[in-house]
């Protein structure tokens, strides 16, 4: 059987295909999953914990208004990193962890900036007064949503630090699968500071969720990242059936050998993908 590069990189480019029509399948379903729950947010849940978070002054505990900081902070220096990654790749091709941070940079900026057109087109007011006294529903008892409105009183929903993170936490998620824990932990994290200190109704939080989550999904997925797992995945498939049907056992060659499968048809970023190479040799110990 087969397994050379170039067998793995066409049956890889259907895979990408058909990849991205799963996708959007799922992202299609988990948007309306999304806009029933910020539906039942908006009328059963969004007002009593705004209330009860003020009423018990959640916002005067250091600890949660200090897990509202981290989120905006690395959109500082993205286009520092971005600069730094072109100028990188002038030497050769990404490495795995160079992809990922790419793909995290672009995803953060992205997910900004999905919310913040997102926030003109919704309009919400915020759970309390905290600028300029804009209208809230603990301040002036203004609740709802208002479209097309723009200004600072109006943009409550999505959650921008919610949808930073979560656009992160989607890389990370796919690239490390042993480090989705932390991206849990740090999304959860957030999540907590900004409905503890009021910053944001539970709704919002949703919502920013899914923007941030759908940004990085398809960041990753754009960036390449699906194609070299598809490629390390199938490599290694084809490597085990030929061994077996050969009687030989794959052999894991030394991380020096490392080939490149060029996804110019499949993938839009025309990315070089290092990839794990095999060895399948008769009878090797």
């Amino acid at each position: 059987m087969d397994s050379s590069p170039a067998l793995v990189a066409k049956e890889c480019a259907v895979d990408n295909a058909a990849g991205f029509g799963q996708l959007l399948g799922r992202s299609l379903h988990a948007l309306l999953l999304c806009v029933a729950s910020v539906a039942f947010c908006y009328f059963i849940v969004d007002r009593p914990v705004a209330f009860y978070v003020h009423n018990h002054h959640f916002a005067q505990d250091a600890v949660l208004k200090w897990l509202t900081y981290p989120p905006p902070i690395p959109q500082d220096y993205v286009p520092v990193v971005l600069v730094g990654l072109m100028v990188r790749r002038a030497w050769g091709p990404f490495r795995r962890w160079e992809l990922a941070l790419l793909a995290a940079s672009v995803s953060l900026v992205l997910a900004d900036q999905f919310r913040a057109t997102l926030a003109y087109g919704f309009g919400r007011y915020w759970p309390e007064t905290w600028v300029h006294d804009n209208p809230s529903l603990i301040g002036s008892g203004a609740y709802g949503f208002h479209p097309f409105h723009s200004g600072i009183a109006y943009g409550s929903f999505p959650s921008g630090h919610t949808a930073r993170t979560l656009a992160v936490a989607a890389v990370v998620w796919i690239v490390y699968p042993r480090w989705r824990w932390a991206s849990v932990v740090a999304s959860i994290a957030v999540i907590v500071g900004l409905v503890g200190m009021n910053y944001h109704f539970v709704g919002d939080v949703l919502a920013g969720g899914f923007v941030g989550g759908i940004v990085g999904t398809y960041t990753a997925h754009c960036c390449g990242l699906r194609e070299q797992f598809c490629t390390t995945w199938r490599r290694r498939r084809l490597a085990t059936a030929a061994a077996r049907a050969g009687k030989t056992r794959p052999r894991k060659l030394k991380s020096a050998r490392l080939d490149a499968v060029e996804f110019r048809d499949s993938n839009p970023c025309y990315l070089v993908i290092p990839t794990v190479c095999w060895d399948v040799s008769p009878n090797h110990p």
